[in-house]
């Protein structure tokens, strides 16, 4: 965004994981895999220019469910330090509403972000678009996220 940014998150330039999403839009709920790709430039100084665009490819599968969710409005983006399996990592949360391809009804959405200090790889916790599909595994992202704005840990 090139300003300061007190909390937030970028991707550099996009991010990528192998993930299961389960669609809630549909009856029986199904799990899908698929390529997720995540383009983030996010920060809470700056919500109105913040931006975010997950591309989820299903088109190997039958019915192929591939989507675009485009973030329209940042609710929240917060930062802050939680518990992880092997340690503290940074947290940033995102929120608030979006659009699905195809779709003509708006999504509240939410991201959770994690940045371990390892320096292994950053973590995709869940991603929730609320009556359409959700993620509740813990994934990996690579390349690796730009997070701003974490406390130091104590």
């Amino acid at each position: 965004m090139g300003l300061r940014c007190s909390c937030g998150v970028r991707t550099n330039p996009i991010s990528t994981t192998n993930v299961t999403l389960t669609f809630v839009d549909v009856e029986p709920r199904e799990d899908r895999n698929g390529i997720l790709t995540l383009t983030i430039d996010a920060c809470a100084d700056r919500p109105d220019q913040s931006t975010l665009t997950a591309f989820v490819d299903q088109s190997g599968l039958i019915p192929n469910r591939s989507f675009t969710f485009t973030a329209t409005d940042f609710e929240f983006v917060a930062c802050g330090l939680v518990s992880g399996p092997v340690d503290i990592e940074c947290r940033v949360q995102l929120g608030g509403i979006g659009l699905v391809t195809g779709q003509t009804t708006l999504f509240d959405f939410t991201f959770d972000l994690r940045n371990p200090e390892s320096p292994l790889s950053d973590i995709l916790e869940q991603i929730v678009i609320v009556n359409f599909a959700n993620s509740l595994e813990r994934r990996e992202l690579q390349p690796a996220l730009t997070f701003f704005g974490c406390p130091p840990t104590p």
